[in-house]
């Protein structure tokens, strides 16, 4: 028997938080619900937003623009592998990073579900009746080509399919995309950053891989809480952006500490925020 969806997700109890882009081109939570005409779906983790998923998402932007729908990411916090393993995460973007970069694909909502594990048991069933269906009413839901989710990513494809049949909505997938004959994957631009090879990470990311943080005497400390990837040692061509002060390049050799990077050679600048781009 079919479960009504108020029943579904007052049994569940997912933690959603839904932003609205604004006029200005910035996301704004939401505080109350709200529904969206013709909402065009897509779901992932998305870290990095690299050049794989600003396809999908030129795609679902592009998709809903035709029918006079609204673009719609669901994406999760903290990163489901954290959850999953019990351990810190390294991550291509921290959350401001992330939502910056969704801004300027020209999304239309985002919806951030807090991972848990008692959302990780959830079927694949469940999470796209009381997610997709009830919450949001999903028109069309695009995916990547090795898109799985739900309880142990054991829904795919396949599945989904018949998921959108049974509960009306229609499915699309996208292929893989390939730069320089590779397929690109957060996992890829990872493997690159820890082996020093910036210009891969750069090319399958799309820009200029950055790390932001309080410098002082030449070490650039991470802010609190915040598991970001950092390159290995060694000597980079990097952009040091200091706010309402500089803007400058400096090849510098960098030595991986703690939550924090030490700049062996620029040591005389002091900031409370503080961003280094790898070039």
């Amino acid at each position: 028997m079919k479960r009504s969806g108020e029943h579904l997700q007052s049994q569940l109890n997912i933690d959603m938080k839904i932003y609205r882009r604004t006029t200005s081109g910035i996301f704004s939570i939401i505080d109350t619900p709200v529904s969206f005409p013709n909402p065009i779906v897509t779901v992932g983790s998305f870290d990095g937003v690299h050049v794989a998923h600003r396809t999908i998402l030129q795609q679902v932007v592009d998709k809903a623009k035709q029918i006079g729908g609204t673009s719609v990411l669901i994406t999760f916090d903290p990163h489901p592998r954290e959850v999953l393993t019990n351990q810190p995460f390294e991550l291509l973007q921290t959350n401001e990073e992330k939502m910056v970069k969704l801004m300027e694909t020209g999304l239309d909502v985002l919806v951030i579900i807090s991972f848990t594990k008692e959302f990780a048991s959830l079927s694949a069933a469940d999470f796209i009746q009381s997610v997709v269906v009830d919450s949001l009413h999903a028109q069309v839901m695009i995916v990547g080509y090795n898109h799985n989710f739900g309880h142990d990513r054991q829904g795919g494809f396949a599945q989904l399919l018949q998921l959108g049949e049974q509960f009306g909505f229609s499915v699309e997938q996208m292929p893989a995309l390939f730069v320089q004959e590779e397929s690109v994957s957060s996992s890829k631009i990872r493997k690159a950053l820890k082996n020093g090879d910036i210009q891969t990470a750069n090319t399958y990311l799309g820009y200029c891989y950055e790390i932001s943080g309080t410098l002082k005497e030449g070490v650039l400390s991470l802010n609190g809480g915040v598991h970001k990837l950092l390159p290995c040692d060694g000597i980079y061509t990097v952009q040091v952006t200091i706010p309402d002060c500089s803007i400058f390049n400096v090849v510098d050799e960098l030595e991986v500490l703690p939550n924090s990077l030490r700049l062996k050679h620029t040591t005389q600048q002091q900031s409370e925020r503080c961003t280094i781009r790898f070039i």
